[in-house]
């Protein structure tokens, strides 16, 4: 999954594309899905970013690697933190803009 916070969208893509007989990949046309949502931030295993875009892993079978997406419902004002726990094949969404650094110093 890859999230757009400029435009406040997101895409699935996914993690191997088909090959065809000459061994070409066949790429399909990524389209954006635009939500009602403001990204705020975003962190994966190796950034962290507040704007342009982030790729989450998420395989067919739920594996995922570490990730958390905090947004905004505007509608409400308030937060919400989707954490991306490699450990569960769910993601869990928590209140609030959750920094697990601040929270859990190494």
């Amino acid at each position: 999954m890859t999230v757009d916070f400029d435009t406040n969208s997101y895409c699935a893509i996914p993690e191997e594309q088909p090959v065809d007989e000459t061994g070409f990949e066949d790429i399909a046309e990524v389209e954006y899905i635009k939500t009602d949502l403001v990204f705020i931030k975003g962190e994966n295993s190796q950034e962290s970013i507040s704007q342009g875009k982030i790729k989450f892993s998420i395989l067919p079978d739920g594996t995922k690697e570490f990730g958390l997406l905090v947004l905004m419902d505007p509608s409400n004002n308030e937060y919400y933190t989707l954490f991306f726990n490699p450990y569960f094949s769910s993601v869990e969404i928590l209140e609030g803009a959750v920094d697990f650094n601040e929270t859990y110093p190494l």
